[in-house]
């Protein structure tokens, strides 16, 4: 299954409730990027699930935007969910929730180790001006 066929089918399955798009700036050249697997979809699948579900209404959007900025590739995940202090305020299992973060970070510090790279995760929110929840950004950025 392509991942466009992923969307696709996460789209079906939420209706209006979810909106997407994939971003890949135009000066990155991804032809030679080796992005280790399974770092994007978890990321992509808790912006959904503790994000935009618990929006419950038509306006959640989960944006996929991978860029360059000198030597190190940026692969961010953003999502204008219910945000983070939301999210862990609405989680029945606060354990298994950090025990997923945490092997996602667990992973990076392998991956930096193996490919002899430095990999760093940054997980942070913006606010509007009236310090109401605007977009929780997860961002994956490592050495080309």
């Amino acid at each position: 299954m392509s991942k466009h066929e992923i969307w696709v089918r996460l789209k079906l399955r939420f209706e209006d409730n979810l909106n997407y798009s994939i971003n890949i700036e135009d000066d990155t050249d991804i032809s030679g990027i080796l992005v280790p697997p399974l770092l994007i979809q978890p990321l992509v699948e808790n912006s959904i699930k503790h994000g935009i579900l618990p929006l419950q209404s038509s306006s959640g959007f989960v944006e996929l935007k991978i860029y360059e900025r000198g030597n190190m590739l940026y692969i961010e995940v953003r999502d204008n969910g219910v945000g983070l202090s939301q999210a862990k305020r609405n989680a029945q299992n606060a354990l298994h929730e950090s025990f997923g973060m945490e092997n996602i970070k667990k992973r990076i510090e392998q991956l930096s180790i193996i490919q002899n790279t430095k990999i760093d995760l940054d997980i942070r929110e913006t606010f509007d001006a009236a310090g109401q929840h605007e977009w929780t950004i997860v961002t994956i950025i490592m050495a080309l």
